[in-house]
């Protein structure tokens, strides 16, 4: 059999079959969204600050006329789905506040909910956790500054960390005092780290409220400074109580508890700019306060208990119950106190009172005070032993010529009590806190002057000062 001859004619190629086909536009469409990806993920800073960047701070301009925005820099990281912020400007056009961060960054945010679905703040940063650095605040008014190491922001978690906060007037002491006729008070806090826990998130994000379960505060150190060397401001401003402070947020304002560990007190006054301060200090400071509030119809008593050592020397211990939404100053506080060599109260005393402390033993002391619409009314009782002072004079502070001698003889043995202990006599002396709050009185100011009066009544020095006045015998 003859073979068929050859035909230059090419036989017909054979049909792809479509799982070829399907391959081949997977490659290609995969190969376009990389390309997609690379081209996005290089121009990705080119398009947010070009593009959104300037449209969100002409929005932000324009929804708040008294302020203004101007941001940094902004980068996407795609792995970590970050978008970070060189640096952050926010501030009022009357200079009254000024905020400055030097770096955040917003990781987790759900960026589809932007572009396909509702946008809806708690949807977009339902996962989102959100940091800064540096972060610097400025209160024009005020002329505080308050500055933060670090914050870091969880909504997943429920919390907000802190650290290195430091609150402090912005130029200094001694321009703080000079801004103002009258006497100040200057408050400088620092606070190494804290954490706020179970934070309503969906309440704050709509705008409803501030709530939260916890704060805890570790080695919070407060030095509070008054000058007395100016007189009273006739119309102080600013509220009054812990109450009237409350009072000023507007929305619903709800933490349940406060605890406060290792902290430190230092109440200081000076007579001159220049001077040295007289200081009472309060260390190793633990606070427990439970049910802050500003919701006058859940009718909310904050219950503070704090603990520390006074002058670093004795152990002194103070709780108090007040009702925040009450419409007059009431409350209730306590205390007792360890013993303590009554000298180690002179480096206060020396400058505050004028007065120094030769001798003295005091062995225990206790107080009770409740006030009614800002009368206060209560018993303390001291017991002490050999309590013996000596007047200085008020401008050199040393001890003064016949005049001042004459004061200290007459003090020191026909007006002061120089003991009052059951190792001495029968009975002791309880002293009765009879005191009205005066206009130009603060809250901590009226707490101790009420205090104060007590421990004069003890001393027998309310006899010298405002006459007799009926005391118990126990």
């Amino acid at each position: 059999m003859k073979p068929k001859p050859w035909s230059p004619v090419a036989a017909e190629p054979a049909k792809p079959s479509w799982r070829t086909v399907l391959s081949l536009a997977g490659l290609v469409l995969g190969m376009g969204i990389l390309a997609g990806a690379a081209g996005l993920y290089l121009a990705s800073d080119l398009l947010l600050n070009h593009f959104l960047a300037p449209r969100v701070q002409k929005a932000f301009n324009a929804a708040y006329p008294a302020g203004s925005l101007l941001m940094g820099k902004l980068h996407y990281h795609f792995r970590e789905n970050c978008l970070a912020c060189d640096s952050l400007i926010l501030k009022t056009r009357d200079s009254s506040l000024r905020c400055s961060i030097a770096r955040c960054c917003l990781r987790g945010a759900r960026w589809t909910k932007v572009l396909l679905g509702p946008r809806r703040g708690l949807a977009i940063l339902a996962g989102a956790r959100w940091e800064a650095r540096n972060i610097t605040l400025t209160f024009g008014v005020s002329g505080y500054e308050l500055r933060c190491g670090r914050l870091r922001a969880s909504v997943p978690d429920s919390e907000v960390e802190f650290e290195a906060i430091d609150l402090h007037p912005a130029a200094g002491d001694q321009a703080f005092f000079a801004a103002s006729p009258f006497k100040r008070t200057r408050f400088h806090l620092i606070v190494p780290r804290g954490k706020v826990a179970e934070v309503a998130w969906p309440e704050l994000l709509r705008g409803k409220g501030y709530t939260a379960g916890s704060v805890e505060l570790e080695g919070l150190s407060l030095d509070v400074l008054m000058n007395q060397d100016k007189p009273l401001n006739p119309h102080p401003r600013g509220p009054f109580t812990p109450g009237e402070a409350l009072g000023r947020i507007q929305k619903p304002f709800t933490v349940d508890r406060i605890d406060l560990r290792d902290g430190r007190l230092n109440l200081g006054e000076i007579r001159a700019w220049g001077a040295e301060p007289g200081v009472l200090t309060f260390g190793k400071v633990r606070v427990a306060a439970r049910g802050i509030s500003n919701q006058a119809g859940r009718g909310i008593t904050a219950v503070a208990r704090a603990e520390g050592e006074f002058m670093d020397a004795a152990r002194l211990s103070v709780s108090m119950e007040m009702p925040l939404t009450a419409p007059e100053l009431s409350l209730q506080y306590s205390g007792s106190m360890g013993p303590l060599d009554l000298r180690a109260i002179n480096p206060f005393l020396e400058i505050a009172g004028h007065t120094r402390i030769n001798s003295g033993r005091f062995q225990e002391g206790m107080f009770s005070i409740a006030v009614v619409d800002g009368h206060a009314k209560g018993e303390l009782r001291a017991v002490y032993q050999g309590l013996d002072i000596t007047l200085l004079d008020k401008q050199s502070g040393i001890e003064g010529g016949p005049l001042d001698q004459l004061k200290t003889f007459l003090a020191d043995h026909l007006v002061l009590r120089k003991n009052n202990s059951p190792e001495v006599s029968d009975s002791i002396i309880i002293g009765t806190v009879n005191y009205t709050r005066k206009p130009q009185e603060g809250f901590t100011h009226f707490i101790w002057f009420a205090l104060r009066d007590g421990i004069f009544d003890v001393l027998g020095l309310n006899d010298y000062v405002k006459g007799p006045k009926n005391r118990r015998h126990n």
